[in-house]
Order: structure tokens, then sequence, then C-alpha cells
């Protein structure tokens, strides 16, 4: 069925058969991504639903703020590799350069345990010395907070790896199901016992990180030790410098922009509204992953027909996957804003307060949605400079306007705005793509066709 949706699109372009099945893989794969993450999402919304009510909102909410900071550690670690596998390992493999793979894999996890090292050598001199700027029952909860973001930053960096061999299944089985059954398992494990708190939350985590990072390990080299262990030249410094740093500026600013909000809320309110402000972001994060899988599943696919037909074949693909992602989307929102009561409630009473805030962020996800995947258009078609300043100034505006309005209107100033920040730097990048590629990434690209 899909490829006789997709054939009329071959033939506009005056492509082969094969590109019908290429895109007819990636619709699919795509298809199975979601449904994967989909399955994930329920168990980690069980998970944090059992961690909500286990814990008192004091400790919920110095867990919930250090989670984060571990991902956003993670990402600074990765050094771009990470972020650049999805682009730069295709093309490594479609020009027949395996070596060049192989040395990009190398020094990925070079980077990675170096940083990792330094991080938590960091923490301990902090310990040491009493420097850390917390109450001292929560000194043990910085220092595995800074354990916990090596592995993970391993995990991630193997997942995009994967995707960049063309093997999204396995990399997001791992990622986004087997992940999911250990996190709720740990945590109805905790709830059983009665000793959770954040400390021991943050425990479970270290050990289902470490888990999962040797668990990717063994896989790759189980499928790939023949060639990707074997000694391998070091990656090309240039090319990290140019086009890798940024990317990881551009990953790290990103995933600040995600959490900034959450970070001031807890700096500047009693850390109570922290653990409100955190499940609404929770419940907020279900309804972007819906978008984000179908985008993360099709990735390479955009990088095969923007390197076969350019921005042609994107102008067609890009809007009939936006459709997708918004049709998605609006059952989605719908279902947040109508419900968003009862599904605060199920946290627990005193999270019912973020009502408002979680059905603001649904609207505005929604209106990011219609314009598209600016943001992964553009890495893929060598943009990633223009990216990283579009991301850093939203950032930037965010932790203003955050620090202008928390204040004033607690939570909802939150995510008043980081709703007014999404949707304008959505519609910023929007325009880039126009401008760069000639494509409308939008769901107006499907609605109005240009002439061809």
């Amino acid at each position: 069925m899909l490829q006789a949706l997709l054939a009329p699109f071959a033939r506009q372009l005056s492509t082969e058969d094969a590109l019908v099945r290429s895109l007819t893989r990636g619709l699919a794969a795509g298809a199975g991504v979601v449904l994967v993450r989909g399955i994930g999402a329920v168990l980690i919304y069980a998970s944090q639903i059992i961690l909500a009510r286990s814990l008192a909102p004091a400790e919920a909410g110095a867990y919930w703020l250090a989670l984060p900071a571990a991902t956003l550690a993670s990402f600074a670690m990765s050094g771009g590799f990470m972020m650049g596998a999805v682009r730069f390992v295709p093309d490594f493999i479609e020009k027949h350069k395996p070596e060049l793979a192989r040395g990009y894999f190398r020094q990925g996890i070079l980077i990675s345990c170096l940083a990792g090292l330094a991080v938590v050598a960091l923490a301990g001199l902090a310990y040491i010395t009493g420097a850390l700027p917390v109450a001292a029952h929560f000194y043990p909860l910085v220092l595995l907070t800074a354990a916990v973001a090596t592995p993970l930053a391993i995990h991630n960096f193997m997942i995009d790896f994967q995707r960049g061999l063309h093997r999204p299944v396995q990399a997001f089985v791992l990622q986004s199901l087997v992940n999911p059954v250990l996190v709720a398992a740990a945590m109805l494990l905790l709830a059983w016992l009665g000793s959770a708190n954040a400390v021991t939350a943050m425990a479970a985590t270290l050990a289902i990180a470490c888990l999962l990072a040797l668990m990717q390990i063994l896989l790759i080299r189980r499928s790939d030790g023949a060639w990707l262990f074997s000694k391998a030249p070091q990656y090309a410094t240039r090319q990290w410098i140019r086009a890798g740093l940024p990317l990881a500026a551009t990953a790290l600013a990103g995933n600040l922009g995600n959490w900034i909000d959450l970070f001031i809320v807890g700096l500047l309110l009693p850390i109570e509204q922290a653990a409100i402000y955190s499940v609404v972001g929770r419940v907020f994060y279900v309804l972007q992953f819906f978008g984000s899988s179908v985008t993360s599943g099709v990735a390479a696919q955009y990088s095969r027909i923007l390197s076969s037909s350019g921005a042609p074949g994107l102008r067609s693909y890009v809007p009939r996957i936006t459709a997708i992602v918004v049709l998605v989307n609006i059952v989605m929102a719908v279902v947040a804003i109508t419900f968003r009561h009862e599904i605060l409630r199920a946290f627990g009473p005193v999270f019912v307060t973020g009502a408002q805030a979680l059905a603001t962020l649904a609207l505005a996800h929604l209106l990011r949605c219609l314009l598209g995947p600016w943001d992964t258009l553009l890495y893929l078609a060598g943009h990633e400079r223009l990216v990283t300043a579009i991301t850093l100034t939203s950032t930037a505006a965010l932790a203003l306007l955050c620090f202008a309005t928390v204040p004033v209107y607690g939570i909802m100033g939150a995510a008043a705005s980081s709703a007014c920040v999404l949707v304008l730097t959505a519609g910023v990048g929007y325009g880039m793509v126009r401008v760069r590629l000639g494509v409308d990434p939008g769901l107006s690209g499907l609605i109005v066709r240009r002439p061809s």
C-alpha cells in the first residue's frame, strides 16, 4: 500500500523503482519506531507515576532536576559525535569508506569516556571540598548524577551510530523498550521495598544506564565486531572541529532549552513547585515523542533523498511526513487539554495545579508541528552552524523570559515562556528551510504546491 502511495511521487521525479522501495522501507521503519516508542512511553509514564506517588514532593523535585542535568552532561560529553553519527556515518558507508566509520566510532567512545572521567573527578573534588551549592544530604545525589552521564553518553552515541548504519530497529528496541521496562521494574521495586528517595532512584538509574551501555557494546560487537572493533585511523580533527563541535553545541543548547525552564523554576521557586512543573514536562514529553519518533525514524531517509534527488525530493516527501505527525499530534493535544486534570491527578493530588501549564504547552507543540522538522533538514543539508545560532538564541531568550515571568506567575510563567519560544523558534527555522533549501517543510507544503 505504501508503494502505491509513493509511486506517483517517484514518477514525478523520474526516478527508478528502487526509490519507491527505499521510501517505503523508510516509512515502515518510522512506523516501527513509533510503535516501539509508544510502548516504551507508556512504561516510562507508569514508572514516573509510581515514583511520584512513592516520593515526597521535595525528593521527587530533586531527582527530576538531577536527571536532566545528567542528560545534558551526556550530550556535552559526546563532543558532537552522537548528533553527527546520523549525518556522517551514512555518508562514509555510501562512499565505501568503512575505515572512516571505524575511526568515528572509536573516537566517539574515547571522547565520551575521557569527558566522563573528568566530570566525575570534578564532582568528587567539589564533594571533598564541600563546594557543592546543595544541602549535605543531596551530595550523594550529585555524585551519582555525574556518574550516570558517562554510560548515558555511550548508550546514546551507539543509538545514533546504529541509526547511521540504517539499523534503527535494534537500536530503538534497546532505547525505547528495554530501557523503559528496566526503569519501570526498578521504580516498582523501590516502591515495594519502601526505600524510594532521590538518591536510591538515581542509583537505580545509574545501574540501568551501565547495563544498557554494556548491552549496546555487546550487540554491536556481535554484529559488527569483524570490522568495527578492528584497528582504525583517527577521525579527522579538522572535520570534527568544523562540523562535530557545532553539532555538540547545538545538541547541548537544544537540550538545555528543553530543561532551562525547569532549572529556573527549581532555582527561583520551592522545590515542590519544580516537582509539579517536572510532571507537566513529563506528560508533555509523551506528546512530543510521536513527532520526534517519526522524524528520527526517517532522518536517514531524508539524507538519502537529499543526496539523490535534492530539493525536489524533499519538497514532496517531507510535507507527507509532516501531515502524519500533525494528525497524530492533534489527537494527542486534544486528549491532553481535555483531560489535563485527570492526567496530572494520576501522579498525585498536588500535581493538578499544573493543569493550565500543560494545556499551554500542548497547544504550542501542535503549532510547532505544523511547521515541520526544520532542524533535522538543516542538519542534514550541512547548515549546522545556522541551527546552532537559532538554538542558542532561543535558549537565551527562554532563559530571559523565565527569569522575568517565573517570579511573578510561577510555573504558568515558565509554561507561557516555553510556548512562545517554541513557536517562534519553529517559525524562524521554517523560514530558513524555505530560504536555504527551497523546500516548504510544513503542512502548507502539502496543501500549496509549487509549480514544477
